[in-house]
């Protein structure tokens, strides 16, 4: 980001008062090379030694993948160095302020009145001030820092507020889904930067209290007030970038995600919930897979009497599917295969003239096999789809992507459908046995899987998975959150059960082996009905 230390930006800060505490050009250094190459009047080239300067910090750790990226922009070494050393003054003179930059301005400018209200309250004896009581003191992880992101934020949500045209009482839902999704974004985003500044604080006994927490809680105070949030993002503007772009993105995606909610009510009543009303919209669950596009991503809508998928993507590899399932159950006698009930919206962007969409899902609850009949239907229809899968290229069935409803394997994720893959990596040659597997069934991932790591296995597939247990490989978390002694390590984090298994965990074990028969059945039916 920037070498600076937040003193020095704290002390160019107070110069520049105008731009909420921030110095006039503060946001230059976050522009990325493409922003600064296309701006007019870009500086002339520089020679500088290899590895010198911020070229050499910015090729660090991936030299090759940054030399790829100079070459992608046309860019020589002399030109990027140029562009990289150019000073704020000079950059953001010769640049429009972007979005990102006025939105965080406009929070700072917002925290001074919720900072000085605190410092107002600093004389008050409370439990704040041992460490207790407050925001961070009920948070776990990365959330401890949520106070010092609040102001971003509350922002988001007035400009979400603002353009919201569903019922009153349905924003109460629509603000904690929001708000506890971006908290959540925010704070994995800002975490690391922040437990540096920490460190750095604790080091040089800048921070009052007798106790670790109560130093944490110190500061917490410091930094989520107007003048040390300006300090934190003159001195790292690539993170205040992140943090603005991030709330803008959510902000826009929420108002979208309402608006087409809005648009669509009656369309949704009388598709998926066979037109008897769901009523009011009581909760909601966004972030439900990775985001995508402006910070989109697939969310759960809870009404009073029902739920329903939102997918912001066209639904086209539904429909494929759709039509490769009705296709197969008019070849397979009594298969009766089902997929989820969708909405499909069709829309053109206005910029471009380029044909978009998006649409919703019927939400398919998860229900035990009730008989053994009932498990030998479930089998049985996995074996078909499993051959249906495996003819038109489906990979990436895992066990979060096939819901077991009574005796129906309901794939409910069909975005790897006519997937080609890559070649596997090959260290020692060619392994005639890997390609052997790669283009056999095991490749659509709903057979069993095994993910294996220091923590040892887990199976991973919709077939194979059973119950909940611990990820194979180590990976980052947060120890000591809340106090100042924060940091980060790595260690095994759990891996939840999902809803894949038609039998209950005392009989998923050796339920495959019991219904194995039908399995194969279904599958010898399925690859019968495509091949003849």
């Amino acid at each position: 980001m920037t070498d600076r230390a937040p003193a020095e930006a704290a002390a160019e800060a107070q110069a520049a008062p105008e731009a909420a505490d921030l110095p006039l050009w503060w946001w230059a250094r976050g522009l990325n090379l493409r922003e600064r190459l296309d701006a007019p009047w870009p500086p002339a080239a520089r020679r500088v030694a290899t590895g010198v300067g911020r070229l050499g910090l910015w090729s660090v750790g991936d030299r090759a993948g940054f030399a790829a990226r100079l070459a992608a922009l046309s860019l020589s070494d002399d030109l990027a160095s140029a562009l990289g050393e150019e000073l704020p003054t000079r950059l953001g003179s010769r640049t429009a302020k972007p979005a990102w930059a006025q939105y965080v301005e406009d929070a700072l400018a917002a925290a001074l009145m919720v900072s000085t209200a605190a410092e107002s309250a600093a004389d008050e004896p409370s439990d704040t001030a041992n460490g207790e009581g407050d925001e961070a003191a009920d948070a776990d992880g990365a959330n401890v820092f949520l106070p010092v992101l609040r102001p971003l934020i509350s922002l988001a949500w007035d400009k979400v507020a603002a353009q919201l045209t569903l019922p009153a009482d349905e924003h109460a839902a629509v603000r904690h889904a929001f708000e506890s999704r971006l908290s959540e974004q925010l704070a994995r985003q800002s975490a690391r930067t922040l437990v540096t500044e920490l460190s750095r604080a604790r080091t040089e006994a800048r921070l009052p209290g007798a106790t670790s927490r109560a130093r944490f809680a110190a500061f917490i105070a410091q930094l989520s007030t107007r003048q040390g949030l300006a300090a934190l993002f003159a001195a790292y503007p690539v993170l205040a970038r992140m943090l603005g772009q991030t709330a803008l993105d959510a902000a826009d995606a929420m108002i979208e995600l309402a608006g087409r909610l809005d648009a669509d009510r009656r369309r949704l009543t009388a598709q998926l919930f066979d037109g008897k009303d769901p009523g009011a919209l009581l909760r909601m669950e966004i972030g439900r897979g990775d985001a995508h596009q402006g910070n989109r991503s697939v969310a759960l809508l809870h009404f009073a009497h029902g739920s329903v998928v939102y997918k912001p993507r066209p639904l086209d590899q539904h429909a494929l599917l759709d039509e490769a399932v009705g296709w197969l159950n008019a070849k397979v006698a009594g298969l009766d295969l089902r997929t989820p009930r969708s909405v499909r919206v069709n829309t053109v962007r206005i910029k471009t003239g380029h044909s978009d969409g998006y649409g919703w899902l019927e939400f398919i609850e998860h229900r035990w096999c009730e008989s053994v009949t009932e498990a030998d239907r479930f089998y049985r229809r996995q074996g078909a789809l499993l051959a249906l899968l495996y003819a038109i290229d489906g990979t990436d069935v895992h066990y979060e992507n096939l819901i077991a409803s009574g005796d129906q394997p309901v794939l409910v994720d069909a975005e790897t459908l006519l997937h080609g893959g890559l070649p596997s990596a090959a260290t020692a040659g060619a392994d005639p046995a890997a390609q052997a597997l790669d283009a056999s069934v095991h490749r659509t991932g709903l057979l069993p899987h095994l993910l294996i790591g220091d923590n040892g296995a887990l199976d991973l597939s919709a077939l194979g998975r059973t119950d909940g247990g611990v990820y194979p490989s180590d990976v980052l978390r947060w120890e000591g959150a809340g106090t100042d002694e924060m940091r980060v390590v790595r260690g095994p984090v759990a891996s939840p059960a999902a809803q894949n298994q038609p039998l209950p965990h005392s009989r998923a074990t050796a339920g495959h082996a019991d219904h194995r028969a039908a399995l194969l059945e279904g599958f010898r039916a399925g690859y019968d009905a495509i091949a003849g």
